[in-house]
């Protein structure tokens, strides 16, 4: 089993990818009922973690600008099944948004900072 890795966002550092995750996750439910956010600290750490997520992934961003985050269901297939799952949207505008998983954003960051240490 592998030593866990810190994860650093603003001004926070976490102990390990797992943390990370469970920090942004354990928000959702306060963020799906005050509605979108466009600023203050958190908003900060969101901007953070899904502009490292793009530039990593080589996501063009196409100079859009971040207007908010927000929290509500998306539909997913998987398999033969659709279910809803609670995630983050980002907003471009009032009315052009993208879901996002914070776990892909977490891992991205984590194996290009582990590939680096190598």
């Amino acid at each position: 089993m592998g030593r866990s890795i810190p994860v650093k966002f603003s001004q926070k550092e976490f102990k390990s990818k797992k943390a990370t995750v469970a920090y942004f996750k354990d928000q959702r439910e306060v963020v799906k009922e005050s509605g979108p956010i466009r600023e203050g600290s958190f908003f900060e750490e969101l901007k953070e973690l899904y502009v490292r997520y793009c530039e990593i992934t080589q996501w063009n961003l196409n100079n859009r600008e971040i207007y908010a985050f927000s929290v509500d269901y998306e539909t997913r297939h998987t398999g033969q099944n659709y279910g809803t799952h609670l995630c983050y949207w980002v907003h471009f505008s009032p009315k052009d948004r993208l879901s996002f998983s914070v776990e892909k954003a977490v891992d991205a960051i984590v194996n290009t900072a582990e590939n680096n240490d190598r």
